[in-house]
Protein backbone atom coordinates (compact mmCIF):
# COMPACT_ATOMS: atom_id res chain seq x y z
CA UNK A 1 0.00 0.00 0.00
CA UNK A 2 1.39 3.63 -1.03
CA UNK A 3 2.03 5.40 2.29
CA UNK A 4 0.75 9.09 2.88
CA UNK A 5 3.91 11.13 1.84
CA UNK A 6 3.48 9.08 -2.01
CA UNK A 7 -0.60 9.70 -1.52
CA UNK A 8 0.32 13.76 -1.14
CA UNK A 9 3.00 13.34 -3.71
CA UNK A 10 0.30 12.22 -6.48
CA UNK A 11 -2.22 14.64 -4.98
CA UNK A 12 -0.01 17.84 -5.58
CA UNK A 13 0.85 16.38 -8.92
CA UNK A 14 -2.53 15.80 -9.93
CA UNK A 15 -3.23 19.33 -8.36
CA UNK A 16 -0.26 21.41 -10.41
CA UNK A 17 -1.58 19.23 -13.50
CA UNK A 18 -5.26 20.16 -13.87
CA UNK A 19 -4.45 24.06 -12.60
CA UNK A 20 -1.91 23.99 -15.58
CA UNK A 21 -4.77 22.78 -17.69
CA UNK A 22 -6.78 25.80 -16.26
CA UNK A 23 -4.55 28.66 -17.62
CA UNK A 24 -4.69 27.41 -21.38
CA UNK A 25 -8.65 28.81 -21.73
CA UNK A 26 -8.21 31.42 -19.17
CA UNK A 27 -4.89 33.16 -21.02
CA UNK A 28 -7.36 32.99 -24.63
CA UNK A 29 -10.12 34.31 -22.93
CA UNK A 30 -7.55 37.62 -22.35
CA UNK A 31 -6.32 37.75 -25.88
CA UNK A 32 -9.54 37.44 -27.10
CA UNK A 33 -10.60 40.68 -25.08
CA UNK A 34 -7.61 42.52 -25.59
CA UNK A 35 -8.29 42.25 -29.43
CA UNK A 36 -11.93 43.09 -28.81
CA UNK A 37 -10.96 45.69 -27.13
CA UNK A 38 -9.08 46.99 -30.31
CA UNK A 39 -12.50 47.07 -32.65
CA UNK A 40 -15.04 49.99 -32.84
CA UNK A 41 -16.82 49.72 -28.98
CA UNK A 42 -19.11 52.29 -27.67
CA UNK A 43 -18.05 53.26 -23.90
CA UNK A 44 -20.73 50.96 -22.12
CA UNK A 45 -19.44 48.37 -24.21
CA UNK A 46 -15.70 49.20 -23.12
CA UNK A 47 -16.74 49.40 -19.74
CA UNK A 48 -17.91 45.69 -19.83
CA UNK A 49 -15.11 44.32 -21.64
CA UNK A 50 -12.51 46.24 -18.97
CA UNK A 51 -14.51 44.75 -16.16
CA UNK A 52 -14.21 40.93 -17.88
CA UNK A 53 -10.71 41.51 -18.58
CA UNK A 54 -10.06 42.25 -14.81
CA UNK A 55 -11.74 39.14 -13.51
CA UNK A 56 -9.71 37.00 -16.01
CA UNK A 57 -6.89 38.52 -14.91
CA UNK A 58 -7.78 37.91 -11.36
CA UNK A 59 -8.79 34.11 -12.13
CA UNK A 60 -5.53 33.89 -13.49
CA UNK A 61 -3.72 35.17 -10.97
CA UNK A 62 -5.14 32.88 -8.50
CA UNK A 63 -4.46 29.88 -10.88
CA UNK A 64 -0.98 30.90 -11.09
CA UNK A 65 -0.55 30.89 -7.37
CA UNK A 66 -2.40 27.27 -6.97
CA UNK A 67 -0.11 25.65 -9.87
CA UNK A 68 2.65 27.30 -7.53
CA UNK A 69 2.05 25.78 -4.60
CA UNK A 70 0.97 22.46 -5.83
CA UNK A 71 4.54 22.36 -7.31
CA UNK A 72 6.17 22.97 -4.18
CA UNK A 73 4.65 21.05 -2.29
CA UNK A 74 5.28 18.06 -4.55
CA UNK A 75 8.17 18.91 -5.00
CA UNK A 76 8.31 19.57 -8.74
CA UNK A 77 9.29 23.87 -8.92
CA UNK A 78 12.86 24.45 -10.23
CA UNK A 79 14.74 27.30 -10.62
CA UNK A 80 16.88 28.79 -12.67
CA UNK A 81 20.36 31.31 -11.95
CA UNK A 82 20.87 33.49 -15.20
CA UNK A 83 22.31 37.14 -15.12
CA UNK A 84 20.17 39.60 -14.58
CA UNK A 85 19.99 43.47 -13.88
CA UNK A 86 18.16 44.42 -10.37
CA UNK A 87 18.01 48.08 -11.10
CA UNK A 88 16.02 47.23 -14.29
CA UNK A 89 13.74 44.13 -11.72
CA UNK A 90 12.65 46.52 -9.87
CA UNK A 91 11.95 49.25 -12.18
CA UNK A 92 9.50 46.83 -14.11
CA UNK A 93 8.02 45.75 -11.14
CA UNK A 94 7.22 49.02 -10.13
CA UNK A 95 5.62 50.08 -13.17
CA UNK A 96 3.22 47.14 -12.99
CA UNK A 97 1.51 48.82 -10.50
CA UNK A 98 2.32 52.04 -10.06
CA UNK A 99 -1.06 53.10 -12.20
CA UNK A 100 -2.98 51.33 -9.57
CA UNK A 101 -1.72 53.21 -6.58
CA UNK A 102 -1.94 56.44 -8.92
CA UNK A 103 -5.71 55.77 -8.77
CA UNK A 104 -5.41 55.33 -5.10
CA UNK A 105 -3.52 58.72 -5.02
CA UNK A 106 -0.54 56.35 -3.08
CA UNK A 107 2.99 57.74 -4.11
CA UNK A 108 5.37 54.95 -4.54
CA UNK A 109 8.64 56.09 -3.49
CA UNK A 110 11.80 54.21 -4.78
CA UNK A 111 15.40 53.89 -2.92
CA UNK A 112 17.53 52.00 -5.02
CA UNK A 113 20.86 52.18 -4.38
CA UNK A 114 22.83 53.02 -7.37
CA UNK A 115 26.16 51.02 -6.00
CA UNK A 116 23.96 47.79 -6.94
CA UNK A 117 25.77 45.70 -9.48
CA UNK A 118 24.38 46.21 -12.88
CA UNK A 119 24.55 42.16 -13.78
CA UNK A 120 24.10 39.47 -10.82
CA UNK A 121 23.12 35.52 -11.04
CA UNK A 122 19.72 35.05 -9.53
CA UNK A 123 16.10 33.50 -10.86
CA UNK A 124 14.89 37.30 -12.00
CA UNK A 125 11.67 35.75 -12.91
CA UNK A 126 10.80 34.41 -9.04
CA UNK A 127 12.63 37.38 -7.88
CA UNK A 128 10.37 39.53 -9.15
CA UNK A 129 7.22 37.41 -8.62
CA UNK A 130 8.24 37.59 -5.09
CA UNK A 131 8.75 41.72 -4.49
CA UNK A 132 5.34 41.88 -6.94
CA UNK A 133 3.45 39.67 -4.73
CA UNK A 134 4.80 42.04 -1.90
CA UNK A 135 3.84 45.78 -3.85
CA UNK A 136 0.63 43.96 -4.40
CA UNK A 137 -0.30 43.85 -0.82
CA UNK A 138 1.10 46.56 -0.09
CA UNK A 139 -1.25 48.69 -2.76
CA UNK A 140 -4.55 46.53 -1.77
CA UNK A 141 -3.95 47.46 2.16
CA UNK A 142 -2.97 50.61 1.23
CA UNK A 143 -5.97 53.76 1.33
CA UNK A 144 -3.67 56.81 1.90
CA UNK A 145 -0.28 57.93 2.05
CA UNK A 146 2.94 56.29 0.70
CA UNK A 147 4.60 53.14 -0.62
CA UNK A 148 8.47 52.81 -0.47
CA UNK A 149 10.35 50.10 -2.30
CA UNK A 150 13.70 50.24 -1.17
CA UNK A 151 16.78 47.78 -2.83
CA UNK A 152 21.13 47.46 -1.60
CA UNK A 153 23.32 45.48 -1.88
CA UNK A 154 25.52 44.46 0.56
CA UNK A 155 28.97 43.90 -1.39
CA UNK A 156 31.11 41.67 1.16
CA UNK A 157 28.30 39.22 2.48
CA UNK A 158 27.09 39.14 -1.69
CA UNK A 159 23.67 39.32 -0.31
CA UNK A 160 20.65 41.66 -2.08
CA UNK A 161 17.98 42.94 0.13
CA UNK A 162 14.85 44.17 -1.26
CA UNK A 163 12.53 46.88 1.03
CA UNK A 164 8.38 47.92 0.90
CA UNK A 165 7.24 49.80 3.34
CA UNK A 166 3.73 50.96 3.69
CA UNK A 167 1.18 52.85 5.78
CA UNK A 168 -1.73 50.68 5.44
CA UNK A 169 -3.67 48.75 7.80
CA UNK A 170 -0.65 47.13 9.48
CA UNK A 171 -0.71 43.60 11.17
CA UNK A 172 -1.34 42.55 14.65
CA UNK A 173 0.80 40.68 16.95
CA UNK A 174 -0.99 37.40 16.50
CA UNK A 175 -1.55 37.99 12.27
CA UNK A 176 2.53 38.55 12.66
CA UNK A 177 2.49 34.66 13.74
CA UNK A 178 0.72 33.08 11.34
CA UNK A 179 1.67 35.72 8.26
CA UNK A 180 3.37 33.20 6.20
CA UNK A 181 0.93 30.21 6.87
CA UNK A 182 -0.64 28.44 3.74
CA UNK A 183 -4.24 30.15 3.17
CA UNK A 184 -3.92 32.26 5.87
CA UNK A 185 -5.51 36.34 5.61
CA UNK A 186 -5.55 38.24 8.84
CA UNK A 187 -9.49 38.11 9.63
CA UNK A 188 -12.75 37.12 7.67
CA UNK A 189 -13.46 40.73 7.14
CA UNK A 190 -10.27 41.15 5.29
CA UNK A 191 -10.84 38.30 2.73
CA UNK A 192 -14.42 39.90 2.50
CA UNK A 193 -12.90 43.39 1.77
CA UNK A 194 -10.01 42.79 -0.20
CA UNK A 195 -9.87 39.28 -1.91
CA UNK A 196 -7.10 36.81 -2.34
CA UNK A 197 -6.52 33.42 -1.05
CA UNK A 198 -4.03 33.93 1.23
CA UNK A 199 -1.52 31.93 -0.56
CA UNK A 200 0.89 34.75 -1.76
CA UNK A 201 3.11 35.21 1.24
CA UNK A 202 3.20 31.56 1.44
CA UNK A 203 4.70 30.95 -1.81
CA UNK A 204 6.73 33.97 -1.18
CA UNK A 205 8.29 32.45 2.00
CA UNK A 206 9.22 29.49 0.40
CA UNK A 207 10.27 31.13 -3.31
CA UNK A 208 13.17 32.87 -1.01
CA UNK A 209 13.98 30.41 1.40
CA UNK A 210 14.67 27.50 -1.49
CA UNK A 211 16.88 30.33 -3.33
CA UNK A 212 18.98 30.77 0.12
CA UNK A 213 17.71 33.53 1.66
CA UNK A 214 15.17 34.93 3.87
CA UNK A 215 12.17 36.91 4.23
CA UNK A 216 10.05 38.46 7.08
CA UNK A 217 8.15 41.54 8.24
CA UNK A 218 7.89 44.13 11.15
CA UNK A 219 6.07 47.48 11.75
CA UNK A 220 6.60 51.03 10.17
CA UNK A 221 6.61 53.56 12.62
CA UNK A 222 4.76 55.64 10.08
CA UNK A 223 1.78 53.25 10.23
CA UNK A 224 1.90 50.15 8.57
CA UNK A 225 4.01 47.56 7.67
CA UNK A 226 7.87 46.89 6.58
CA UNK A 227 8.13 43.40 4.13
CA UNK A 228 11.72 42.38 3.25
CA UNK A 229 14.13 39.91 2.24
CA UNK A 230 17.39 39.00 1.35
CA UNK A 231 19.26 36.68 -1.27
CA UNK A 232 22.46 36.08 -1.97
CA UNK A 233 24.01 36.24 -5.46
CA UNK A 234 26.94 36.03 -7.78
CA UNK A 235 28.54 38.14 -9.94
CA UNK A 236 29.06 36.51 -13.58
CA UNK A 237 32.79 35.66 -14.37
CA UNK A 238 33.38 38.20 -17.01
CA UNK A 239 31.78 41.20 -14.90
CA UNK A 240 33.27 43.76 -12.40
CA UNK A 241 30.98 45.92 -10.49
CA UNK A 242 31.47 49.55 -11.87
CA UNK A 243 29.89 52.79 -10.41
CA UNK A 244 28.32 55.11 -12.59
CA UNK A 245 29.98 58.89 -13.36
CA UNK A 246 29.30 61.79 -14.38
CA UNK A 247 31.66 64.25 -16.00
CA UNK A 248 33.45 65.83 -12.95
CA UNK A 249 33.15 69.45 -14.97
CA UNK A 250 29.41 68.99 -14.27
CA UNK A 251 29.40 68.25 -11.47
CA UNK A 252 31.67 70.70 -9.98
CA UNK A 253 29.17 73.82 -11.38
CA UNK A 254 25.73 72.25 -10.54
CA UNK A 255 23.94 73.54 -7.55
CA UNK A 256 20.51 71.58 -6.81
CA UNK A 257 17.46 71.80 -4.83
CA UNK A 258 14.94 69.14 -4.48
CA UNK A 259 11.48 70.01 -3.33
CA UNK A 260 9.11 67.86 -2.12
CA UNK A 261 6.82 67.59 0.61
CA UNK A 262 7.27 63.98 1.18
CA UNK A 263 10.37 63.60 3.25
CA UNK A 264 11.66 59.86 2.84
CA UNK A 265 11.19 61.08 -1.43
CA UNK A 266 13.60 63.94 -1.05
CA UNK A 267 16.06 62.18 0.88
CA UNK A 268 16.00 59.27 -1.42
CA UNK A 269 16.81 61.15 -4.22
CA UNK A 270 19.31 63.85 -2.95
CA UNK A 271 20.81 60.38 -1.97
CA UNK A 272 21.13 58.97 -5.44
CA UNK A 273 22.49 62.54 -6.65
CA UNK A 274 25.28 62.48 -3.83
CA UNK A 275 26.21 58.81 -4.90
CA UNK A 276 26.41 60.08 -8.84
CA UNK A 277 29.16 63.21 -6.88
CA UNK A 278 27.13 66.26 -6.53
CA UNK A 279 28.06 67.60 -3.16
CA UNK A 280 26.05 70.93 -3.18
CA UNK A 281 22.25 69.00 -3.11
CA UNK A 282 19.81 70.54 -0.55
CA UNK A 283 15.94 69.57 -0.24
CA UNK A 284 13.00 71.57 1.65
CA UNK A 285 9.69 70.44 1.87
CA UNK A 286 7.62 73.56 0.91
CA UNK A 287 7.31 75.80 -1.68
CA UNK A 288 7.56 79.07 0.21
CA UNK A 289 10.70 78.03 2.05
CA UNK A 290 11.50 76.85 -2.12
CA UNK A 291 11.40 80.48 -2.67
CA UNK A 292 13.49 81.93 0.09
CA UNK A 293 16.03 79.65 -0.25
CA UNK A 294 16.62 80.56 -3.94
CA UNK A 295 15.99 84.14 -3.73
CA UNK A 296 18.99 84.08 -0.42
CA UNK A 297 21.30 82.00 -3.02
CA UNK A 298 20.67 84.63 -5.74
CA UNK A 299 21.57 87.73 -3.39
CA UNK A 300 24.43 85.94 -2.19
CA UNK A 301 25.53 85.37 -5.49
CA UNK A 302 25.72 81.21 -5.00
CA UNK A 303 22.54 80.59 -7.03
CA UNK A 304 20.90 76.97 -7.54
CA UNK A 305 21.55 76.05 -10.82
CA UNK A 306 18.89 73.53 -11.22
CA UNK A 307 15.19 72.76 -8.86
CA UNK A 308 13.48 69.31 -9.09
CA UNK A 309 10.02 69.87 -8.36
CA UNK A 310 7.05 67.64 -7.25
CA UNK A 311 4.05 68.60 -8.70
CA UNK A 312 1.94 67.49 -6.61
CA UNK A 313 2.63 68.91 -3.26
CA UNK A 314 -0.57 70.19 -0.54
CA UNK A 315 -1.27 74.18 0.19
CA UNK A 316 0.77 75.06 -2.22
CA UNK A 317 1.30 72.39 -5.36
CA UNK A 318 4.57 72.38 -7.97
CA UNK A 319 2.62 74.21 -10.49
CA UNK A 320 2.01 77.76 -8.68
CA UNK A 321 5.79 77.29 -7.55
CA UNK A 322 7.07 77.12 -10.82
CA UNK A 323 5.11 79.92 -12.02
CA UNK A 324 6.74 82.01 -9.11
CA UNK A 325 9.84 81.07 -9.55
CA UNK A 326 9.45 81.58 -13.25
CA UNK A 327 7.99 85.02 -12.75
CA UNK A 328 10.47 86.24 -10.59
CA UNK A 329 13.50 88.09 -12.49
CA UNK A 330 16.14 87.57 -9.54
CA UNK A 331 15.52 83.55 -9.85
CA UNK A 332 17.39 81.80 -12.77
CA UNK A 333 17.59 78.67 -12.54
CA UNK A 334 16.56 75.29 -14.37
CA UNK A 335 13.12 73.43 -13.68
CA UNK A 336 12.48 70.09 -13.45
CA UNK A 337 9.34 68.90 -12.70
CA UNK A 338 7.79 65.41 -11.67
CA UNK A 339 5.15 64.61 -14.28
CA UNK A 340 1.81 64.72 -13.80
CA UNK A 341 -1.32 63.58 -16.83
CA UNK A 342 -4.36 64.27 -13.72
CA UNK A 343 -4.22 67.94 -13.97
CA UNK A 344 -7.11 69.61 -15.46
CA UNK A 345 -5.36 72.59 -15.18
CA UNK A 346 -1.65 71.48 -16.59
CA UNK A 347 -2.19 73.21 -19.93
CA UNK A 348 -2.85 76.79 -18.23
CA UNK A 349 0.29 76.11 -16.17
CA UNK A 350 2.16 74.57 -18.69
CA UNK A 351 1.95 77.82 -20.55
CA UNK A 352 3.26 79.70 -18.01
CA UNK A 353 6.26 77.95 -16.68
CA UNK A 354 9.08 76.73 -18.88
CA UNK A 355 10.59 73.12 -18.07
CA UNK A 356 13.51 71.57 -18.99
CA UNK A 357 13.12 67.74 -18.22
CA UNK A 358 9.84 65.65 -16.75
CA UNK A 359 11.35 63.37 -14.49
CA UNK A 360 9.13 60.32 -13.52
CA UNK A 361 9.77 60.05 -9.81
CA UNK A 362 6.96 57.48 -9.05
CA UNK A 363 9.57 54.80 -11.35
CA UNK A 364 12.66 55.61 -10.32
CA UNK A 365 13.21 59.57 -9.66
CA UNK A 366 15.32 59.50 -11.91
CA UNK A 367 18.16 56.57 -12.51
CA UNK A 368 21.15 57.40 -13.86
CA UNK A 369 20.57 57.32 -17.25
CA UNK A 370 18.16 59.72 -17.09
CA UNK A 371 20.63 61.99 -14.70
CA UNK A 372 23.02 61.96 -17.89
CA UNK A 373 20.54 63.25 -19.53
CA UNK A 374 19.32 65.99 -17.15
CA UNK A 375 22.73 67.19 -16.81
CA UNK A 376 23.66 67.21 -20.60
CA UNK A 377 25.64 64.22 -21.00
CA UNK A 378 23.39 62.67 -23.03
CA UNK A 379 20.72 63.96 -25.92
CA UNK A 380 17.18 61.54 -25.28
CA UNK A 381 16.16 59.00 -23.04
CA UNK A 382 12.81 57.07 -23.25
CA UNK A 383 9.92 58.36 -21.67
CA UNK A 384 11.22 61.99 -21.06
CA UNK A 385 10.77 65.10 -22.78
CA UNK A 386 13.16 68.09 -23.07
CA UNK A 387 11.59 71.75 -23.86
Amino acid sequence: MPDQNSKDTNRNLFLANITHEFRTPIQTILATIDMLKETALDPEQLEYIQQVHFSAEALLSLVNDFLDFSKLEAGQFKFEFIPYNPLVLVEQTIDLLAIEAHNKNIEIISDIDFMLPTQIIGDPMRIRQVLTNLLKNAVKFTQQGYIEISAFANPESKTISFFVKDTGIGISEEGKKKLFSDFYQTDASTTRKYGGTGLGLSISKQFVERMGGNIGMKDNLEGGSIFYFSLPYSLPEDKAEEAPELDASVIKNEKILIVDDRISAAESFQKKLRQLGFKDVDFTLSGDDALKMLCGAADSNKPYSQVFIDMVMPVVDGWRISSEINDNSKIRVRLISRNTNDRFDEAFWRRRVEYAVDYLKVVMGPDFACCRLIFGEADSFPGLTVD
